[in-house]
């Protein structure tokens, strides 16, 4: 894998791979984005950021929001996938943002980049509403990447709140046993909700949350990637899915 771009800043140091065509971001030994060009769907654990975007009915999205861009996988996977109105990106790292654009391409897809913290993003747009919401709020810690944002029950709320009355919510954890006890611990996701659902990948330890307000099944999913799979190059795409039980 070969070295092709570094930088150190603040304590922190940044890196760009390539494997092939493959590129990669890692910021203090971790890997915080991998990106085929060739693919939709390169296998990482990007892919199950976006995958449930083929959950919904819906050919063209109003608005999605994504917090926490990383090097900006999940949107070119999206691009690919699904059309929008609005694609808004959150990231408060201006390395992030700009290797995004330098190394994975987002100077050529139709969302707005912004920096700046989450929260007080949140904070300052209580009126918005997206039909997909992707929470992908991640640092790292002694070379491990950790949550930066705690799924609390105010957190969960301000997340709830972004959502359209069909809206899709998709929260990154960091492993699948997190992932269940926070969202049981948060009694409203019952009412809100009608599925919850845990997407898995063999190689990565962690669990990505999906929560539809619409009674969508494993099958529906399963359905919407046998028709991407003939237009689209695909890498096997070996998800684990199982369903939450609140």
């Amino acid at each position: 894998m070969a070295l092709v771009w570094q930088h150190a800043v603040g304590g922190m140091r940044y890196e760009i791979r390539r494997a092939g065509r493959s590129v990669r971001l890692y910021t203090n030994g971790v890997l915080h984005t991998q990106y085929h060009p060739g693919y939709v769907f390169g296998g990482g654990v990007w892919d199950l950021l976006g995958l449930p975007a083929l959950w919904r009915e819906d050919a063209r999205l109003s608005g999605i929001l994504l917090l926490g861009l990383g090097g900006g996988a999940v949107v070119r996977q999206l691009h690919e996938l699904v059309e929008w109105d609005r694609f808004v990106a959150i990231e408060r790292n201006p390395v992030h943002l700009d290797i995004a654009r330098r190394f994975f391409g987002l100077e050529r897809v139709p969302a707005e980049l912004i920096e700046l913290d989450a929260g007080r993003w949140i904070e300052a747009h209580p009126d918005l509403r997206f039909d997909l919401v992707i929470d992908d709020l991640f640092s790292d810690t002694h070379g491990e990447a950790r949550r930066s944002e705690p799924i609390s029950r105010e957190w969960y709320r301000r997340l709830r709140g972004l959502l359209s009355d069909r809206g899709t919510l998709v929260i990154n954890f960091a492993d699948g046993r997190d992932l269940e006890r926070r969202i049981r611990r948060i009694p409203a996701v019952r009412c809100d909700f009608k599925r919850v659902y845990k997407l898995t990948l063999p190689a990565y330890g962690n669990a990505v949350a999906v929560l539809l307000r619409e009674a969508r099944e494993p099958a529906d999913l399963e359905r919407a990637l046998n028709v991407i799979r003939p237009r689209r190059r695909t890498a096997k795409l070996r998800y684990h899915l199982t369903r939450v039980n609140l």
